[in-house]
């Protein structure tokens, strides 16, 4: 996996062709640097960093790791800052799929926003194509802000009156008419924090941010009406007990129209964060009807329970730095175990795991022992599994070319790359850590281990047609080895002869 510069030509053009088309100044535009962005780049600044070539921050000259922005609203200032975590060394895909921050990165931060003594102000953070958002020190949301290039996603973010939400636009479903993105009230799953508690609690926010249900509305054609419906669940069942027309506000300056209908907040205050619900529809001139999704809320800022998919949690919810070298080692440790047991039991034990004594007593312990047991007795084929192991853990995986240039090679073991980058001016060893684990660890498990089971299994079934043979043929075991043995010395005489 590497980058292609007519791509970065593509994104350079259309990116101008957007700035053009909107009429906004360029300086406010903040595109940053993710993992993908650095496929196969020996050394930022070089030929082959496309990103500092052709984005807007690398040509407004935003070549530090840590950058910012400032826009002014009628109400607020926002101060964006971002910084690139990426590798110092651009290893090519896929072992580079990580954020990889350092200390000295994460103080140069967090010492951005007290050079402009912004408050309140908001933070954006781009962790290798996630961006955090975080009112003022106290916690962090993390977005992808998209993944255009394979999955043809974008997300919309707005800030209204200090509330921040979004809405997800996934293009493989089809081009939408309208898009409908509800700024307030926000969705208590997602977007409550225990700072605009504390403010609601304590009186401190602004009560204009409260006193309306607002939307943000995209459309291809023009809209004729808006409304906004909340739902009581307490019945055990959805109970309409609000139904509005929203009103377009006349002097707008977002991109898109936004509509506001008056409401009492206070009689919508509940102990419970998921109670109420709200779902905004929206008509346009042709009869076209476009839903948002139902989605609780809560004005008191209490967060509900988010229940997340097994691919969720998996992605977003495993810290897979801290996860990474116990599975690792508990994977080897119970290949090792798998294959030296059963070697020591064939060789020092009386108790043997043969066919016979697995019909006379089935189980699926006794299966198990008797398959890798059958390995066990195919020597050239359990030290060959042994070695490939040892090899594994103490040779590398593989060399190759890491950078795009093609100039200088690397290796990878199960600890990372050991590469040199600026042209050979400097070495650098077991980077990629651990994003490598999306190579070591499917090899291990889907490859390693399967192929010893599955190695075990045939030499079972070799046994198993040996014992049918014997069977059949009415021979003793030693009768077949005798016969055997006289096959190999008078078998081979006769041939020679």
């Amino acid at each position: 996996m590497k980058q292609n510069e007519e791509e970065w030509v593509e994104y350079q053009n259309i990116m101008e062709d957007v700035i053009k088309r909107s009429g906004l100044d360029k300086s406010i535009f903040f595109d940053l640097r993710g993992n993908h962005d650095n496929f196969g780049v020996p050394a930022v600044g070089g030929s082959f960093d496309f990103f500092s070539k052709y984005s807007i921050n690398g040509q407004l000259g935003r070549s530090g790791n840590v950058n910012s922005v400032t826009l002014q609203t009628s109400e607020q200032k926002h101060l964006f800052v971002g910084f690139d975590s990426t590798m110092s060394v651009g290893l090519r895909g896929p072992t580079n799929l990580f954020g990889h921050p350092t200390d000295q990165l994460i103080l140069k931060f967090w010492k951005e926003p007290k050079r402009y003594s912004l408050q309140p102000f908001t933070i954006s953070l781009p962790i290798v194509g996630i961006s955090t958002l975080a009112p003022p020190f106290e916690e962090f949301w993390e977005w992808e802000m998209g993944d255009w290039r394979k999955s043809r996603a974008m997300r919309i973010l707005a800030i209204d009156r200090g509330h921040v939400s979004y809405v997800d636009i996934d293009f493989k479903l089809g081009t939408k008419k309208t898009i409908i993105l509800p700024t307030f009230p926000l969705d208590s799953c997602l977007m409550s924090t225990s700072s605009s508690r504390c403010k609601y609690e304590c009186q401190v926010m602004f009560p204009s941010s409260y006193d309306s249900v607002r939307a943000l509305v995209f459309s291809v054609s023009p809209i004729v009406s808006v409304m906004a419906r909340i739902f009581d669940t307490t019945p055990g069942k959805l109970n309409l007990v609000l139904e509005t027309s929203m009103t377009k506000l006349v002097d707008n300056t977002s991109r898109g129209d936004f509509y506001t209908a008056p409401w009492n907040y206070k009689a919508f205050e509940d102990p419970s964060a998921d109670r109420y619900w709200l779902q905004i529809e929206a008509t346009d001139i042709l009869g076209r009807s476009t839903l948002t999704e139902l989605r609780p809320f809560s004005v008191n800022s209490l967060s509900a329970k988010l229940s997340w998919t097994w691919k969720e949690f998996f992605v977003m919810g495993c810290q897979w730095a801290a996860l990474y070298y116990p599975i690792l080692w508990s994977a080897l440790y119970f290949i090792f175990f798998i294959l030296l047991i059963p070697k020591a039991l064939l060789i020092y034990s009386k108790k043997q795991y043969t066919c016979r004594s697995f019909i006379a007593n089935k189980g699926f312990i006794n299966g198990i022992a008797w398959v890798l047991q059958e390995l066990c007795r195919v020597p050239i084929v359990w030290y060959g599994m042994l070695g490939y192991i040892l090899h594994l853990i103490l040779l590398p995986w593989f060399i190759g070319q890491v950078f795009t240039d093609g100039k200088d090679r690397g290796y990878m073991t199960y600890m990372g790359w050991v590469v040199k980058s600026s042209y050979g001016r400097e070495k650098h060893e077991y980077v990629g850590s651990p994003d490598i684990m999306v190579v070591v660890l499917p090899h291990l498990f889907f490859v390693v281990l399967p192929c010893i089971l599955v190695t075990g299994a045939l030499a079972a079934e070799r046994e198993i047609c040996r014992e049918h043979f014997l069977l059949r043929s009415g021979k003793k075991e030693d009768d077949y080895d005798r016969e055997k043995m006289s096959f190999l010395l008078y078998g081979y005489q006769g041939i020679e002869n």
